[in-house]
């Protein structure tokens, strides 16, 4: 027996990357550190919290589900250079702004690379 058909989409409060997915009928898994509430929009499943505490999540899905696709979307705040203009700022308010900005980038190569997407 074959399994569903999902896509997962990481650093994705909004969903409009996936809507064409759902709207296809796929189950579409949206993880965002700013969701708190479960759904948004049909065949839209949504996670919160920090980064780091969604690899048990990510699992259960790989298991469960055919990934046919893997988004990654870490927030670029810190990293674009349009905001470029404010970084002296932000390294005086925290000295680590930028590893941290770069951990979540990292952590979506992480999904990529252990599960070959």
């Amino acid at each position: 027996m074959s399994k569903p058909k999902a896509v997962i989409s990481l650093f994705d409060l909004t969903g409009e990357m996936v809507k064409p997915w759902a709207d296809a009928g796929i189950t579409c898994f949206l993880f965002d550190m700013q969701h708190d509430c479960d759904s948004i929009y049909p065949h839209m499943v949504t996670t919160g919290g920090d980064a780091s505490t969604w690899a048990e999540d990510i699992a259960e899905i790989f298991a469960a589900y055919d990934v046919a696709m893997v988004f990654g979307f870490p927030p670029c705040t810190d990293l674009a250079i349009s905001g470029n203009r404010w970084r002296v700022a932000k390294a005086a308010a925290n000295p680590n702004y930028l590893a941290e900005a770069m951990a979540l980038v990292y952590i979506a190569r992480g999904y990529g690379e252990q599960y070959g997407v």
